[in-house]
């Protein structure tokens, strides 16, 4: 029907359109931000499909879309990763005892609500968008560790697109206690191009 083609509609654009993902986590303080980026019909049209909340991603990938979708680096991806390469690449350089953490106040868990409000907060305070992103790395570096500390994990294995991040991977290896291993991919990427690998070793070693 209507209303199921639109979240097919949505779900297929948002990865292509950053400015989707930060519609998404937006708040109210927002509004204006958002009438910049959407016409008055595309945003009554999402607004809509946001309220009835049909769509989920467990996607950091679309966060990293948020952030450079309302930092104005980019809001259309012309290729995959396009909008967390142009964040990495405003990096010249960063230190980390003057990093915030924009989630020190939550337990064991990561909002991303709450990073899009503080980073907001952060430009309408003038902070640049070199820092906005180092603290936003270092916001999802400081949490990872975190949780895995809170849990008493001792190994920590990272797969996925986000962290072929250099400067989130840098930014774990400098803050990991001693006492936690940390895995990084090595021999095979660790973005979308090896899920048909992962699928076949699912096979061949669990299945049988």
């Amino acid at each position: 029907n209507h209303f199921n083609y639109f979240n097919w509609l949505l779900g297929n654009k948002m990865s292509k359109e950053p400015r989707l993902s930060l519609l998404s986590l937006a708040s109210e303080e927002m509004n204006t931000v958002l009438k910049q980026k959407f016409t008055q019909n595309e945003l009554k049209t999402y607004q809509h499909l946001k309220q009835n909340n049909q769509l989920k991603t467990s996607s950091v990938g679309r966060l990293f879309d948020a952030v450079a979708s309302l930092l104005n680096i980019t809001d259309y991806n012309t290729y995959e990763g396009e909008a967390a390469i142009l964040m990495e690449n405003l990096i010249t350089n960063y230190d980390l005892k003057t990093c915030k953490n924009y989630l020190n106040n939550l337990e064991n868990e990561i909002s991303p609500t709450q990073i899009i409000k503080y980073i907001y907060q952060d430009i309408q305070n003038g902070v640049s968008k070199e820092n906005c992103i180092v603290n936003f790395l270092f916001t999802l570096a400081s949490t990872i560790l975190k949780i895995a500390t809170t849990n008493h994990y001792k190994h920590i294995a990272f797969s996925g697109g986000v962290f072929q991040n250099t400067i989130l991977v840098d930014m774990l290896i400098e803050l990991v206690p001693k006492e936690i291993k940390l895995y990084f991919h090595k021999q095979l990427a660790p973005n979308d191009e090896n899920i048909s690998f992962g699928q076949m070793m699912y096979y061949l070693n669990i299945k049988n």
